[in-house]
């Protein structure tokens, strides 16, 4: 890791370290499933970002509908950033459906950084207000696996 600010990170996050020597200049990762919001006003996401050293490319949140085969950029980043974790915050609009979060990085020559996501949540206004149903919600982890699909 190349930033100090990194390496005294506690606890754990998504890193990527990004070199213009691997095999594959891209990196991406989805979301588990999330239910259909019940309301689009209010609605966001928030993660805290860090993105330090030479990244040539891009960094880009879409959100993907089931059952549309639109999958938008809610959220791009470009260059690079200083040895410190920076809070965004997206409102997620007219959304209808079950969704995933899809986090692509794409970089090219002379990219030689670190990238890491961390905090990643979908605020609560997104499903429910009523906090007894939020209590009786499965817990919705950005990083656990997705399952095998079943061969018939």
């Amino acid at each position: 890791m190349q930033g100090v600010t990194l390496q005294r990170t506690p606890g754990h996050f998504l890193y990527l370290q990004v070199k213009e020597s691997n095999s594959f200049p891209e990196a991406f990762i989805q979301s588990s499933f999330f239910p259909p919001p019940i309301s689009s006003t209010g609605c966001q996401m928030h993660f805290s970002l860090y993105l330090y050293g030479t990244f040539n490319g891009s960094l880009q949140v879409a959100i993907e509908e089931n059952g549309t085969a639109d999958v938008p950029l809610a959220w791009e980043r470009q260059g690079q950033s200083t040895d410190d974790w920076e809070a965004v915050a997206l409102e997620l609009i007219g959304l209808h459906h079950g969704f995933y979060v899809n986090v692509k990085a794409v970089w090219g020559q002379g990219s030689s950084a670190d990238l890491a996501f961390d905090n990643i949540a979908i605020g609560a206004a997104c499903f429910n207000t009523d906090l007894n149903s939020l209590l009786q919600m499965p817990d919705f982890d950005f990083l656990s696996p997705l399952p095998e699909p079943s061969v018939t």
